[in-house]
């Protein structure tokens, strides 16, 4: 017995070893750097540093700030999908490149959009099929020389769909003509079957169908590019010349406007007209306008409600055609003795939500008459987060004050009013948007890898969206082409990325574009190849000897037993002690560093900044997600040490208070939160790094209300240059440190940066992520299946959100769904991104492109929203979800 207790108590000692030695190899497996604290004192400032301050601060020019916020906000309208976007990404690119960043690129990426100008494709199928035609007219082969490579390419790929359709067509036309013609031959008579379709008509139809689908999936990919550039020609000098209109009937109007040897506007309104001409029943012009006794005036549509636009029964059905009305300022008192009812309402458009009485009564249309000045508050009033049927138009002052001057006031003292005729095109439509990508190289072996992006915006937006020069969203973008400058032509340690986003405005639409196009660049990767590369770098015979010594005992284990086994068992164990062995042979094999070096994201920073205070904050948090608060920890040294860095550049470079210059939005500073820093709800890009699971942060300018965002009134006059500037000087220094700092725990050298790891995205994590939502907008048709799976074409998908707008950005996700109904939004929080049961809200819609209607709506029946829930719980990194609308008109 005593002999069993020493075994007994051996084997026990063994396994405490044993124990011990598994601890020693977890232990020897954490990478060194994560042991050590990231604590740091105050970084004691060098020379060479305070020089660097003083030359960054002085080297930001004023004058350049205030060029580019001119040069951006001179285009009229830089809302994402519009041709002054194109136009602005287009600068931006330019200015990238003189300022001597490297590897500059342009990627395209799809916005949904309500678009109110400029051209439209009313039949895809046969502009292609006049574009690619033999017998190519000079303005044909004029269009194809100036089409992109990658709209070329989308082109020419439609034309063997386009080819076999025809073909398919012309087959399924003559055998349903001779089907028909054999019903008439023999009509059905009460009692008897109708003719049955032949299998030659039948097997016609199946090709025709086939054929149809597949050129359709080439022409939704080919629409977005090919209308772009077409508007894109448009806006680039005159289009006519006599030998490249050979042929073409020209309208009325073309005749007229080239009689006047039209220039600015009135060459792209005759260059839109001579596309129209030349290509008819294809194309078609947008376009709102009023008529009173044959004078037009100019209308420009407000932002939708929701998804329902301000769009008008077509031209071709008469438009609107109603008496007219002025009311003022809006009040129930200025109704008095007006028929309001059927009419069209002109109102001053700071008349708060007094407008809205105009509806209530049955106004059949609004027209907004522009004011001297105007505020956001005033803005955001005239838009409603509800798809609610009311057109609204913005008219210029001097039009409303030509119009009221035609009232008459006749005897009994009301006014006689004239019946008017209002046009409105609006369509919401997918048009492409880009992102502009710049780089500067890290000149430090070690650290060249690291990246710092600097992030910023160059769209703009307003609530009307023609009307939007945006020059307060332009300060962001000013700045960044500033520190491109500077830094291009420094030499910092680490890499720079300089992105410019294209659709900032659009539920951020550009960040969460690129991030999804570059997903699997900084994605974590899975666990079986994080295991296979902490193997293959044990690469010290300690850590190899570790691993072998457990994964032996694991064998040994196995194989003792396979003797006390049965014969399946003995196979099994045998099986599996041999496969252990070529793991312990194959695991000496590994070579370490695996992972080839790579350009890697340490820091992400977005700009959002503007120019009514010079103070400049650096925020972890935004309000677009509003993630949870618990992450904060996660930034609370970084943005430590880039408060006690802004407090040296102040006090070296720049002047002043420090707290008057710089907030930190992380650490609460004498008790005062992210929050009370911005006096408003914003948005910002980078949240959804953030949320990601990225060291994403933002520099927002503070205790700005920014009162002529979203309105026509954000001009460069109103913008302070000074204030503007003093916070890209203080900005031009800080990034030096996070550029230069040293941030490796292994080094004797201080670790002031204390970002020691890249950053990784995940679909999803504990405490976030960026999830993707996909599905279809589909109708329950019981004459087809028992569940709801008829697509509805070109519907509009919804992720709703709390608020309609952040200070110019729109808050629901709006995508155009493709012939199948599908739609896929990338970026949608997932649960543990709020920590509770946080529903995403989801709708869709369509509407009618003869009346502007809402024709196609949520389905909240027993066939729909009960079985197909409207709220979804993003539980997992991709969800896939069906959205069942009904027919309502």
């Amino acid at each position: 017995m005593k002999h069993v207790q020493r075994v007994k108590l051996a084997g026990h000692a063994l396994y405490r070893v044993l124990y011990l030695l598994i601890l020693a190899g977890l232990i020897l497996a954490i990478p060194e750097h994560s042991l050590h604290a990231q604590s740091s004192s105050e970084k004691k400032l060098d020379p060479a540093t305070e020089a660097a301050y003083r030359r960054l601060t002085a080297a930001i020019d004023p004058a350049a700030l205030d060029r580019h916020v001119r040069a951006l906000s001179a285009i009229p309208s830089r809302v994402a999908g519009y041709p002054g976007s194109r136009q602005a990404a287009e600068y931006v690119e330019q200015q990238f490149r003189k300022a001597g960043l490297t590897n500059v690129t342009t990627e395209q990426f799809e916005v949904t959009v309500p678009v109110s100008d400029g051209l439209r494709i009313k039949d895809s199928m046969l502009l292609v099929d006049m574009l690619t035609r033999g017998d190519a007219s000079p303005l044909v082969r004029h269009i194809l020389s100036r089409l992109t490579p990658e709209t070329l390419q989308k082109l020419n790929d439609c034309v063997q769909p386009l080819r076999e359709f025809q073909q398919a067509d012309e087959v399924f036309q003559r055998e349903n003509a001779k089907y028909l013609k054999e019903l008439e031959a023999h009509p059905t008579t009460p009692g008897t079957l109708p003719l049955i379709k032949p299998n030659s008509l039948l097997t016609a139809d199946q090709a025709h169908q086939k054929a149809q689908a597949a050129l359709r999936e080439k022409l939704a990919v080919l629409e977005p590019p090919l209308i772009d550039e077409l508007n894109w020609l448009c806006h680039n000098g005159p289009l006519y010349t006599p030998e490249r209109f050979i042929g073409v009937t020209l309208s009325s109007d073309a005749r007229q406007m080239l009689a006047k040897s039209p220039t600015g506007g009135e060459q792209l309104a005759l260059n839109r007209q001579l596309l129209a001409d030349a290509f008819p029943g294809a194309i078609a012009i947008l376009a709102t306008w009023m008529d009173i006794d044959g004078t037009r005036y100019r209308l420009y549509p407000l932002w939708p409600n929701q998804v329902q636009t301000s769009k008008l029964p077509s031209p071709e059905k008469g438009g609107l055609q109603a008496p007219l009305i002025d009311v003022g300022p809006g009040k129930l008192a200025n109704f008095n003795g007006k028929t309001v009812d059927g009419s069209i309402v002109m109102v001053d458009f700071n008349s708060a939500q007094e407008w809205l009485n105009a509806p209530r009564l049955g106004a059949k249309a609004v027209l907004f008459v522009e004011p001297e000045s105007t505020q956001r508050g005033e803005a955001e009033g005239k838009f409603i987060s509800i798809p609610l049927a009311i057109p609204r138009f913005w008219i210029a002052r001097e039009d409303a004050d030509a119009i009221r001057s035609r009232f008459q006031l006749a005897s009994d003292g009301n006014y006689l009013v004239p019946k008017v005729r209002l046009i409105s095109e609006v369509f919401w439509q997918k048009r492409p948007a880009r992102n502009v990508v710049g780089w500067v190289e890290g000149t430090d072996p070690k650290f060249k890898d690291q990246v710092i992006v600097i992030e910023s915006y160059y769209d703009s937006m307003s609530v009307v969206p023609d009307l939007a020069p945006g020059a307060e969203s332009a300060c962001g973008v000013a700045t960044q082409l500033e520190l491109a400058r500077l830094y291009a032509g420094e030499k910092p340690r680490r890499s720079i990325m300089f992105l410019s986003t294209g659709a900032h405005h659009l539920a951020l639409k550009g960040i969460r574009a690129y991030m999804e196009q570059h997903f699997s660049e900084h994605e974590v990767p899975p666990v079986k190849t994080r295991f296979v590369m902490w193997l293959g770098n044990q690469a010290t015979p300690v850590g190899k000897g570790l691993v072998t010594i457990i994964l032996g005992l694991i064998a040994l284990s196995v194989l003792r037993g396979i003797g006390r086994a049965r014969l399946f068992g003995k196979i099994a164990g045998g099986v599996a002690g041999v496969a252990l062995i070529f793991c312990i042979v194959g695991f000496w094999t590994l070579s370490p560093q695996e992972e080839q070096p790579r350009k890697r994201w340490y820091v992400f920073t977005g700009l959002d900044l503007s120019s009514k205070t010079p103070r400049v904050g650096m925020f972890y948090k935004g309000m677009y997600y509003d993630y949870r608060q618990d992450i904060q920890r996660k930034f609370a040294d970084f943005a430590r040490v880039q408060r006690e860095n802004a407090e040296q550049i102040v006090k070296t470079a720049l002047g002043g208070d420090p707290k008057e210059l710089f907030a930190d939005g992380v650490n609460p500073i004498s008790g005062k939160d992210w929050r009370n820093f911005i006096p408003g709800k914003v948005a910002l890009d980078h949240e959804p790094v953030t949320m990601a699971g990225a060291m994403g942060v933002g520099f927002v300018t503070t205790d700005d209300a920014r009162p002529y965002v979203d309105t026509p009134f954000d001009t460069p006059d109103k913008v302070s240059i000074y204030n503007l500037s003093r916070q890209a000087r203080l900005l031009a220094a800080l990034y030096y440190d996070m550029v230069n700092d040293n941030n490796d725990p292994e080094s004797q050298e201080e670790l002031a940066l204390p970002v020691t790891d890249p950053s990784t995205f995940s679909r999803m994590t504990l405490t976030g992520g960026f999830a993707k939502l996909v599905g279809r907008v589909v109708e329950f048709d019981p004459r087809r299946s028992f569940i709801p799976d008829k697509e509805i074409p070109g519907g509009l998908a919804v992720v709703e959100n709390n608020n309609k707008t952040y200070m110019g950005v729109r808050g629901p996700m709006v995508e155009q769904v493709d012939d199948k109904g599908a739609f896929e939004f990338a970026g949608v929080a997932p649960l543990t991104a709020y920590g509770y049961n946080r529903p995403t809200h989801l709708a869709a819609y369509h509407i009618n492109a003869e009346t502007g209607d809402i024709d196609y709506a949520p389905d909240l029946g027993v066939s729909g929203a009960r079985d197909y829930p409207l709220e979804q719980y993003i539980t997992t990194g991709y969800k896939e979800a069906t959205i069942v609308a009904f027919k309502c008109t």
